[in-house]
């Protein structure tokens, strides 16, 4: 394919930056193609290359191409087809990737799920809708799965798990902390024994040293230990989080990972599926803009568009540096970060866990890393934080998140709290839905353009942008009009990391979100947004509101169309309540109509409560509301007569404050 020399006065954002070549064809390999070849161009010894650091251990990319491709022979051998769908419910282990890059070197589509959002009936009717016969799942989903394949054509659940590539001391932790011992190492004095029991062992180095027979001698020393720990946990009755260890009566479709890969994993580099531009490879999942979860078909164009377009552009990514991968591998801005720290051949080191308060340790530890990939809620974490006090951030090369708002005053917070570490690095937010698969904006600074905090920045070179007028469909102007006020309109965004379409259920959706315009395809985004004289993007608003916790999104509408039904109900508003752990929930403000007050009034709320909860746990886990407020009063009005959501959101803030950060109480009475 020829490559397109790019620079058009029509798009102001281009006069802000060098002309670049936009080479498509870079970008037509499949995704295990892509960082293979990324490898072997920019290292002569890319084998010794570090790739994964994985809670002290080190995987390079000889462990790690050697297991992607074992990996995709060992779905092959066990009767998985190229044209096939594996459905993923993992954490940000290696061996998450090893099937991501395996599968998709042998023509299989993943689909990616949240591990933490799925009951036993949602799965249920995934499997049997979309026919699912293979499966890859954390261990701590066993309940749920063995529930969910009951009476389904599902084949094979291989099962992973965080000891699968821990150190021998971690995974003596992590049976400590999951399966049965947490009750124990809650316990102060138990805990300190436990860490010593631990720390005493000898490290994986000391005991390769020895010969077999005085290893074995020492871990059974070791185990006896625990095996007497267990006999107490069963006598005081604990139950284990993760019976999938204990299950006596297991379904023999469940295979643990290294089984898997003992019974059917080889190394054979001649079945490889060659790239196929039209296929899709990711099936990743959107909430939308109307609240119905929507499967979306990616190529492996649309994960590898991010990183290439990356190189044409002033980022501070450099071949061999160090990232962190934090958020969870079912969110299309996971994978693209993995893709793109893949393609720079940097060792990423891989967080299994999903906490905001982990990351100031983790920008601070010993490990120096240079890039982090997140969301604002775990960057403003950094805002007033002592675990900063003193430390250098002067290896920290940037910072991108997305995927929720963060506010001017909060952006430029964390641009002075960098600075003031040694840190003049790119804090960067930026735009972008699963449709196009991570990032389609970076606020950063153009050659004359600073950075402006507020904004989504500018498109990734290959990327495009209209505004639409939602009456007329004509595109608006950038810049002010004559009233010096922006033209807002309707987002439509182009390029080469797009979806393909919606799939199953969703794909009546396709007309609505998929538009067409002088034969160019883009994405109708469902927000509202204007771009500066300089061709910045700007949100602005989005006709649904959405309610981000840490665990997903929640629209709001979807939980009050529910409320609305009911006949007791007069009026009701859900809104964002801020929650100590989950970051926000919902909170229903709910107006009961005047007859209830003279009626068993506890018994119609728990009706209601009992309806909403029963309807909610259809959906999503998070989508249960966190609490209710019942009142006489009606709910307030802005001056354009709609209920004033902010107001109540501000009321709800002003009750977690009041009551020091704790969760609030789940029923309510005003």
């Amino acid at each position: 394919m020829e490559t397109k020399k790019i620079l058009s006065i029509d798009k102001p954002y281009l006069k802000h930056f060098n002309e670049f070549d936009f080479d498509e064809s870079k970008m037509y390999k499949t995704a295990t193609e892509f960082i293979m070849d990324s490898a072997k161009e920019h290292f002569s010894d890319y084998y010794s290359i570090p790739a994964f650091k994985f809670y002290g251990r080190q995987i390079n990319n000889k462990e790690l191409f050697d297991n992607i491709n074992i990996t995709g022979n060992a779905l092959l051998n066990l009767g998985v087809k190229a044209d096939d769908t594996i459905s993923m419910f993992g954490l940000n282990v290696p061996e998450t990737y090893y099937t991501m890059y395996g599968a998709n070197d042998m023509g299989i589509a993943t689909e990616w799920f949240n591990p933490s959002a799925v009951t036993p009936e949602m799965l249920k009717k995934h499997i049997k809708e979309n026919d699912v016969k293979t499966m890859v799942i954390i261990d701590v989903m066993y309940p749920i799965v063995k529930e969910a394949i009951k009476g389904t054509d599902v084949e094979t659940v291989i099962v992973t798990s965080l000891q699968d590539s821990f150190p021998r001391k971690m995974n003596l932790l992590y049976g400590v902390q999951v399966f049965g011992l947490n009750y124990i190492y809650q316990n102060p004095y138990y805990k300190h024994v436990l860490e010593n029991i631990v720390k005493s062992m000898p490290s994986d180095k000391e005991l390769s040293s020895l010969s077999i027979d005085e290893q074995r001698k020492i871990l059974k020393k070791y185990q006896q230990i625990f095996l007497k720990l267990d006999n107490y946990i069963k006598r005081e009755k604990i139950d284990k989080k993760a019976s999938f260890y204990t299950d006596e009566n297991r379904d023999s479709r469940f295979i643990l990972w290294n089984d898997f890969i003992k019974e059917y994993g080889e190394k054979n580099n001649t079945r490889r599926e060659q790239f196929d531009a039209e296929k899709p490879k990711f099936i990743v999942h959107t909430g939308g803009t109307t609240g119905p979860a929507k499967r979306i078909a990616m190529t492996d164009i649309a994960i590898n568009a991010a990183p290439y377009q990356s190189t044409l552009m002033p980022l501070n990514f450099e071949f061999g540096d160090t990232s962190c991968q934090l958020i969870p591998p079912m969110v299309a801005f996971s994978l693209m970060g993995m893709q793109l720290s893949r393609y720079y051949q940097m060792n990423t080191t891989l967080i299994a866990s999903y906490d905001r308060n982990e990351f100031p340790g983790i920008i601070t530890s010993k490990d120096k890393i240079n890039h982090f990939f997140t969301v604002p809620s775990f960057v403003t974490t950094l805002i007033d934080n002592p675990a900063l006090d003193g430390k250098d951030l002067s290896h920290v090369k940037s910072i991108n998140h997305g995927g929720e708002g963060i506010s001017p005053e909060d952006d430029r917070k964390i641009d002075e709290i960098l600075r003031a570490h040694g840190s003049f690095c790119q804090n960067a937010l930026g735009y972008g839905q699963n449709e196009e698969f991570g990032p389609f904006t970076l606020n950063i600074s153009g050659k004359d353009v600073p950075k402006a905090y507020g904004c989504c920045g500018f498109p990734l070179f290959g990327n495009d942008f209209i505004i639409v007028d939602l009456e007329t469909g004509e595109e608006l102007p950038y810049g002010l009009n004559e009233e010096g006020k922006p033209y807002i309109g309707e987002l439509y965004v182009s390029g080469p990391s797009m979806m393909q379409h919606y799939i199953g259920d969703a794909a009546k959706e396709n007309k609505n979100t998929i538009k067409y315009r002088d034969g160019k395809k883009y994405i109708d985004t469902g927000d509202q947004a204007y771009a500066d004289e300089y061709g910045r993007l700007w949100h602005w608003t989005r006709e649904q509101r959405i309610i981000r916790t840490q665990d997903g999104k929640i629209f709001a509408n979807v939980i009050e169309d529910i409320i609305k039904q009911i006949p007791e109900v007069q009026e009701c508003c859900v809104v964002k309540c801020p929650h100590p752990t989950r970051v926000a929930g919902a909170s229903c403000h709910i107006v009961l109509k005047e007859e209830c007050w003279h009626q068993n009034v506890n018994e119609i709320i728990n009706k209601i409560v009992k309806i909403v909860e029963d309807r909610t746990k259809e959906m999503y886990f998070y989508y249960t509301p966190s609490s209710y407020l019942f009142t006489k009063e009606r709910l307030p009005l802005t001056a354009f007569g709609k209920t004033d959501f902010r107001a109540l959101e501000k009321e709800e803030q002003q009750m977690y404050d009041q009551n020091k950060g704790l969760t609030l109480k789940k029923i309510r009475i005003k």
